[in-house]
């Protein structure tokens, strides 16, 4: 479920309430929305009807600090598939359920209930949380929550959710998102308190049972096994079957799961913990997919020696059975904590029989070995801990494509002290593993010890495209020989292998790090078509003559003098690399209309400084300006986002207000007076110039104010401070009144 659809229906189970409650006389309806708190985050003037009246309900939103502390509601089990509206609501919190809509609405509300589920909901329905929401319950075979289908939580900013007992049981889909686009922070915790794995969960704290949950719009889900007592024989589970692959495989195997089952994680953050086990992995399944924003975070527990067992204690972040998938996303896996003894290991990451793991571009994998303790005996010191472990993978597989970078760093400190065998990557015994690097994509592998080489794989495939030629850029100079890298027969303890980024800069069309002839910027024309250029001059010269094409920096660039652009209307994206102008400023003059960006994820401080002088005009849409940015009287300035050092207008009776793009404003970098406007400025330092310092252009906060069916049209002002200019006027909706 996208960001559309959730709001999509909530609106729709917003409207149905309204349906229901329109055949209330208006005054109970006043009534009912005086008392009904509002989600956390802004202000409303909303128009009720009741009746064949209409009348005007204002109410202010809660701080999110309020909604987080002061009185609590308790209210006692709720069993939400009667078909009968329920509520308890005041201003202290509570809950309201409207049954024709499917609609639940708690805001700082404790549900409790002893040997009994706490909260049963029905197929459908849609739970809105705001503030800090607690449910406990459970008993034999009961679960705290029980979901009785499809079920979706729509989470307030920072909003918490926390079912503590006996776990979640949902017997369809679970959707966690947040309820609208400007809520943020919001959790579900679910902790599983039990010692046996019955109570309708298996022992998990939600249990999806061959359903999937999916978490979505950057909100946060944790889950917690238990730490049940009799590991050999139960297991433990943070989250069982999202979605549930191999039913019970490891019921007798005394194994302990964050998650067990596939993971699909998309512009959400999910974390899955193991707990205490024989092995114990913050994830296993056979596939992982996390992409649009998403973040898995997957931890190995404590993993437990049995002298009685043939099983190997093992902690691992992800137990990976065939293909994860990563791209503009992040995925941390992190070993925990392991005994020492022969095979006994912490990994980040395990890979398996034909394990493929594939990194597209903005995707990270960081995975890290954890750290080995004492085994059975105070002396041992056998065991490993490694980022990526693939040990007896027979057709293991990595690519890293784009701008994806791969991390796999193993840890060599004891963790009672003393050292242990470490690697960043271990691929040993058998078969062949091949790692396939394309566009910038990076791999580096740490961690080895002194004896080790942080990557000792038997037979090896590093592939490349034309950029990785010689690998040029491997650590330090280190060489690949004999299944290692090395330097004087001494093991790379850490490994970096990328593609050169030329940021050294370009002379003569060739790279001063690498030799290698590459452009310094390329021109895109509006038609698509791109042209590399041996300097960020002939690059410019080229656009100007290209109206609506873009240059884009490939390396580092340097120009004499001041720098003057006098024509053309294009975009020059500084693509994370730096233009150095040897007197500072750079000028859009005369008929020039240049706009300026970073498209790079991480923006770099430019040292220009952009002038806009002579009737040219500058657009700011992001980039970082530490030395400023500069509008003369006859120039124009345009700023749409980007941070700034100084903002200078070389008129002081003009407003900095005046130089914003509709619906910005801004916002101080420095933690005092968040929201600035032209009374902020300084007119006082430098005579004739009035200058606003070390600020950030956002968009504007907005809140509802006015809305006039009569006039049609809906008002929107930005809440602070209050910029006239940046009223906002747009068509009636029926539908929110």
């Amino acid at each position: 479920m996208n960001n559309s659809s959730l709001k999509k229906r909530l609106l729709s189970v917003a409207m149905a309430a309204v349906m229901v409650f329109s055949l209330l006389p208006a005054t109970a309806w006043a009534a009912m929305a005086e008392n009904l708190p509002a989600a956390s985050g802004q202000t409303r003037t909303e128009q009720k009807r009741g009746g064949s009246d209409t009348y005007t309900v204002t109410r202010d939103v809660k701080s999110v600090a309020a909604a987080q502390t002061g009185a609590v509601k308790k209210v006692v089990c709720l069993d939400l598939t009667t078909g009968k509206d329920q509520v308890s609501l005041d201003a202290d919190g509570g809950y309201r359920w409207v049954a024709g809509a499917n609609y639940l609405y708690l805001y700082k509300v404790q549900i409790e209930a002893e040997g009994s589920n706490a909260l049963i909901l029905p197929a459908g329905a849609t739970v809105e949380v705001v503030g800090k929401c607690s449910i406990t319950g459970g008993g034999a075979n009961e679960c705290a929550v029980w979901s009785k289908g499809d079920v979706t939580v729509g989470l307030g900013q920072d909003a918490t959710l926390t079912v503590n007992g006996l776990g979640w049981r949902a017997e369809g889909n679970l959707t966690v998102a947040h309820a609208y686009d400007a809520y943020t922070g919001g959790e579900l915790t679910v902790n599983y308190n039990g010692t046996s794995s019955d109570n309708g969960t298996s022992g998990a704290a939600i249990y999806m049972g061959g359903n999937t949950l999916r978490v979505e719009q950057g909100a946060r889900v944790t889950a917690n096994g238990s730490g049940i007592g009799n590991v050999k024989a139960k297991d433990s589970c943070g989250v069982k079957g999202a979605v549930y692959v191999d039913g019970g495989s490891a019921g007798s195997a005394g194994i302990s799961y964050g998650i067990f089952g596939d993971v699909t994680v998309k512009n959400g953050t999910v974390t899955a913990t193991g707990g205490s086990g024989l092995q114990s992995y913050g994830v296993s399944g056979n596939s992982v997919s996390v992409s649009d924003g998403g973040v898995l975070n997957a931890n190995g527990g404590t993993a437990v020696q049995d002298l009685n067992s043939g099983i190997k204690p093992i902690s691992g972040g992800i137990y990976l059975g065939n293909n994860a998938v990563i791209e503009n996303a992040a995925v941390n896996a992190s070993g925990g904590v392991a005994p020492c003894g022969d095979s006994f290991a912490s990994v980040g990451l395990q890979m398996t029989s034909r394990s493929e793991v594939t990194v597209n571009s903005g995707g990270v994998l960081n995975a890290n070995g954890g750290q080995l303790t004492n085994g059975s005996s105070a002396n041992e010191t056998n065991g490993f801990s490694a980022g990526i472990n693939m040990m007896d993978a027979s057709e293991a597989n990595l690519f890293v494509n784009g701008t994806g970078r791969v991390t796999a760093i193993g840890n060599p400190e004891r963790l009672d002290g003393g050292t242990v065998i470490s690697y960043g990557v271990n691929h040993t015994d058998m078969g062949e593993l091949t790692i396939e690097l394309s566009g910038v994509a990076s791999f580096k592998a740490a961690g080895g010890t002194a004896s080790r080489a942080a990557f000792t794989p038997d037979t090896v495939s590093i592939k490349g495209s034309e950029a990785y030629r010689d690998f040029d850029n491997v650590t330090d100079g280190y060489k690949f020989l004999n299944s290692t890298y090395v330097r004087n027969d001494v093991p790379a303890q850490s490994l970096v292998v990328t593609v050169c980024d030329h940021r050294a800069g370009v002379t003569n069309g060739k790279c001063n790090n690498c030799g290698a002839e590459v452009a310094a910027a390329a021109v895109t024309d509006a038609a698509g078509v791109t042209t590399g250029y041996g300097s960020f001059e002939e690059a410019v010269n080229a656009a100007a003559r290209l109206d609506g094409s873009t240059v884009r920096l490939l390396a580092d660039a340097a120009v004499e003098a001041n720098y003057t652009i006098a024509a053309g209307t294009f975009t020059i994206d500084f693509n994370g690399r730096k233009l150095t102008v040897a007197e500072n400023n750079f000028f859009a003059a005369q008929t020039a209309e240049v706009t300026l960006t970073d498209s790079a994820s991480i923006k770099v401080g430019q040292p220009c400084v952009p002038n806009a002088a002579e009737g040219g005009r500058i657009i700011v849409e992001s980039g970082k300006f530490g030395g400023g940015i500069v509008q003369h009287d006859d120039g124009t300035l345009l700023l749409n986002g980007g941070y700034f050092g100084m903002i200078t207008l070389m008129d002081p009776n003009e407003n900095v207000m005046d130089l914003l793009g509709a619906g910005k404003a801004y916002r101080s970098v420095l933690g005092a007076d968040a929201w600035q406007d032209d009374s902020n400025a300084d007119t006082t330092s430098v005579a004739g110039q009035k200058r606003l310092h070390e600020v950030e252009v956002v968009d504007a906060p907005l809140r509802i104010i006015q809305q006039t069916p009569a006039s049609g049209t809906l008002t929107v002002y930005e809440t602070s401070p209050t910029i006239p200019s940046l009223k906002v006027t747009a068509a009636y909706d029926s539908a929110m009144s």
